[in-house]
């Protein structure tokens, strides 16, 4: 018998313009079969055998979805020593001490989520502090991004770089006025050192996986869209600890998984050899690609400098050819691509390979972050078979040093978010966590204010949107980037019964007071029907 259920008590936003807001749902076996009147929902399904789920007064909207993630990475930052509330190098440095006295000799410790933005000293630690800090650890911090890093001597020692080391292809070792490594590492060169460190076991990813997917579940995200591969050992392996922990816990999270570039050729050998097809709730996307960095750490390609750093224009991962002959693979794999492009130069260069190598017909590209659109390439968009994979949440964890890296003039074309969805291009709202805060409503938040500095200046006021606007983003926009628009996005009559479901309605509440959206508390989330999380501390 398919599981039956009738959702009632509260406010059901569906974003489906023939019913856009309703009082209850009923759903057969994970599939919508009606929206409309409790009342009359009640009268037509109301039998002893369906489950009734009561919202108690509360809101729900289609189930929301993180365009841009990394599930494995933030599993890890759950487990790995966390740097993020740092406001002081010494604090910084005061973590790693204590890190130090608690881990055996010998032993790395990984840490992630500086900011040196909101660091006091508003630089990195050296690796002259961390010597003194860890002297018998080699030690690698990530940076928030994750295109930079700092590491001490050991650590470097232990990586092969010396003072005679060249900079990688794609990425810079800093150093000081003697030559010497600071400890600073950008782009390529940061990866140099994580190769250093022993990479988790299988068992200890399957638990990392385990904590990413309970913490998307409690921030009412019912679908993921990941890039693991790349970093955690390849796509066999990181297929293998989905269905591991798929078996182990049943988890209700939709995934679709990226191809790193770099692993394209083995999952066409995995793809080949598999016995069993993909499940519904694992899916193969797009392949990854990189054109440059970040703007935090002042690697994201530009067509101009920086603004506090003349001379410099961030890194281009790599010339046309090459990135030419990635798209191409792609094209022969018979998968569209999703690329990295923060800069106006990355995009600039993005868009012509791509107008060079189009994909297959009814396949659509993803072009990913676009923080600084021109208007040239607005248009330049609109004409080619994209989607925009944007981060809202950036506007607001960039704003205190925004306006020093690109200048005002810049400003204006930074966070394009109207900008990008009047172009009629499908957008779709994710966080880039760990990067960023995996909570969707951080990132709804920012596009409706467009984040604030401490001055409480707006950076780019006029791409701003509006709370409906802003959560279609997570949800309808969520589903059309993935191809799944008739499945989900909205909360229409066959269609799949994802909700997520807010203790009071954000969607009101943000219309009054937007910072409203920030205390807004998921009370549960509703993969197909059945509930996935419940905040039981809200009753």
């Amino acid at each position: 018998m398919p599981h039956k259920v009738l959702i009632r008590g509260g406010t059901i936003y569906t974003f489906d313009p023939a019913h856009p807001v309703v009082t209850a749902l009923y759903a057969e076996g994970g599939r919508i079969v009606a929206v409309g009147d409790e009342a009359d929902l009640r009268l037509r399904f109301g039998r002893p055998d369906v489950e009734v789920l009561d919202l108690e007064g509360g809101a729900a909207v289609p189930g929301l979805t993180d365009s841009h993630v990394h599930l494995l990475g933030v599993g890890q930052r759950l487990a790995r020593l966390d740097l993020s509330g740092a406001r002081a190098v010494a604090a910084l440095l005061e973590r790693v001490r204590a890190a130090a006295e608690r881990t055996p000799p010998g032993k790395w410790i990984v840490g992630a989520g500086w900011d040196e933005s909101r660091l006091h000293e508003r630089r990195p630690p050296t690796r002259d502090e961390l010597d003194r800090a860890a002297p018998n650890h080699p030690v690698l911090l990530v940076r928030v991004c994750t295109h930079a890093a700092v590491a001490n001597s050991l650590a470097l020692r232990l990586a092969g770089i010396t003072e005679q080391t060249p900079d990688p292809p794609g990425g810079r070792i800093v150093r000081d006025g003697r030559g010497q490594p600071t400890g600073l590492l950008l782009e390529a060169a940061r990866w140099q050192v994580e190769r250093a460190v022993p990479p988790p076991t299988e068992d200890e990813l399957v638990d990392m996986l385990r904590l990413a997917v309970r913490e998307a579940l409690a921030h009412g995200l019912v679908a993921v869209h990941t890039e693991d591969a790349r970093y955690f050992g390849g796509w066999a392996r990181v297929r293998r600890v989905y269905r591991r922990l798929w078996e182990d816990m049943r988890f209700p999270l939709r995934v679709l998984q990226l191809v790193s570039d770099s692993c394209l050729d083995e999952w066409q050998v995995d793809r080949a050899a598999a016995s069993d097809e993909e499940p519904p709730w694992f899916r193969t996307g797009p392949v990854k690609l990189f054109a440059d960095g970040s703007l935090g750490a002042r690697t994201a390609h530009l067509r101009e400098p920086y603004a506090d750093d003349p001379g410099n224009r961030g890194v281009a991962v790599c010339d046309d050819e090459p990135l030419r002959d990635r798209v191409a693979r792609a094209r022969e794999a018979g998968l569209p691509v999703a690329v990295h492009a923060i800069g106006d130069a990355a995009l600039e260069q993005v868009l012509r390979v791509l107008g060079d190598v189009p994909p297959r017909p009814g396949q659509r590209d993803r072009l990913i972050h676009l923080s600084l659109v021109a208007p040239d390439l607005l248009s330049r968009l609109a004409q080619l078979p994209v989607a925009a994979d944007i981060q809202p949440v950036f506007a607001a964890d960039d704003a205190d040093w925004i306006v020093q890296r690109l200048g005002p003039q810049r400003l204006r074309w930074a966070y394009a978010w109207r900008s990008l969805l009047a172009t009629g291009i499908p957008c779709a709202g994710g966080s880039d966590a760990p990067v960023a805060s995996l909570d969707p409503l951080r990132g709804i938040h920012a596009a409706v204010v467009g984040g604030r500095t401490v001055a409480g200046a707006v950076p780019a006021p006029g791409e701003t949107l509006d709370v409906e606007t802003a959560f279609r983003l997570y949800a309808v926009g969520g589903a059309a980037v993935a191809g799944e628009e008739a499945e989900r996005g909205t909360l229409s009559a066959g269609k799949r019964a994802d909700l997520t479901v807010f203790r009071r309605d954000p969607l009101a509440a943000g219309r009054r007071d937007p910072d409203a959206l920030l205390e807004a508390r998921v009370a549960m989330t509703i993969v197909e029907g059945t509930v996935a999380f419940r905040d039981e501390a809200l009753g």
